[in-house]
């Protein structure tokens, strides 16, 4: 294929580290995702060789090579690998449990429809990508998939804004749902764990809040804003998502209690996130309440819902 692109590039009690399984680091999101695009430009390079050709990839095989967290999908495979042709006729391998090809033929008048991994391998743009898997995806799931391609443009690929590209295309399932997903998505969102506590939170009701929010005013000593993951910065209430290298990074810790603690001096309540916020609707709701509530208390005027609602 000749259509590519080069690869580029209430207040929660202050906690300690917990040391007690030893100085074991739990990785980041990016060191993660690191990890896991070696391993599957491992696999991805030996189908190549044993078809003795250029080989593209699409679905969840393409994310990892692209370092973007892939969403939650029950139908969609993250273990075989998914090849992608513009035409019947080119699909590359058959499934067998292994290699699942696919054929996505809106890659086939687009010059930049595919990122150049290596010699041998493609990988099919995350603007295809989100839209050829819109039709498997529930929408939240497919927000979570577009802010997490938002927030790794710049790192990996020529970006292109999804709305001119959704509304340019047309004629693929799961077109209409992309549509309705666009107008949930933010950018500046840190992790798919944000992104699920964001749209969780505004089912019970919570108007949508910035994301990535830099504080005026605010820097470290190295000079680099102060942000907030989640934040509505009218009534000076933010939300911070702690994944585990927040608890085990005794660097990343240190940081984010100056942080805060900073912030809240400012007036800012600051409320801390875990994974286990968002472990069942029930915990879903409680947490969407204590926002609510201090919300309220600052001001914002609107109407909670204890059970989550459908996205409008």
């Amino acid at each position: 294929m000749d259509t590519t692109i080069n690869a580029l590039e209430q207040y929660p009690t202050i906690a300690q580290p917990d040391n007690t399984h030893g100085n074991a680091h739990a990785p980041t999101l990016y060191e993660t995702l690191a990890q896991q695009r070696q391993q599957m430009m491992e696999r991805c390079s030996r189908l190549a060789a044993n078809s003795n050709e250029q080989v593209a990839f699409c679905m969840t095989t393409a994310l990892a090579l692209l370092e973007i967290p892939p969403p939650s999908c029950p139908t969609i495979s993250n273990d075989v690998l998914h090849t992608v042709s513009t035409t019947t006729n080119d699909r590359i391998g058959r499934y067998d449990g292994g290699v699942q090809p696919h054929v996505w033929r809106f890659a086939s008048d687009d010059p930049q429809a595919f990122v150049q991994i290596n010699r041998s391998i493609l990988a099919l743009h995350p603007s295809h990508v989100w839209a050829q898997m819109s039709a498997q995806l529930s929408l939240e799931e497919l927000i979570v998939l577009g802010d997490a391609i938002v927030a790794n443009a710049k790192r990996r690929y020529v970006y292109r804004p999804l709305t001119k590209y959704v509304r340019r295309i047309s004629g693929f399932n799961g077109r209409r749902r992309c549509l309705k997903a666009l107008t949930y998505m933010r950018s500046r969102v840190g992790s798919p764990m944000e992104s699920r506590l964001r749209i969780s939170i505004n089912r019970h009701g919570v108007p949508l809040p910035a994301t990535g929010y830099e504080v005026p005013g605010e820097f470290f000593d190295s000079g680099v804003p102060m942000t907030l993951d989640i934040a509505w910065p009218q009534y000076k209430v933010a939300i911070e998502y702690d994944g585990d290298h927040h608890r085990t990074d005794k660097q990343q810790w240190r940081r984010d209690q100056y942080k805060r603690e900073r912030i809240r001096s400012r007036g800012w309540i600051v409320i801390i996130a875990t994974a286990g916020n968002l472990g069942s609707e029930s915990r879903q709701a409680e947490f969407a309440f204590l926002v609510a509530r201090y919300l309220m208390q600052r001001g914002a005027q609107f109407t909670f819902f204890p059970c989550a609602q459908d996205l409008k």
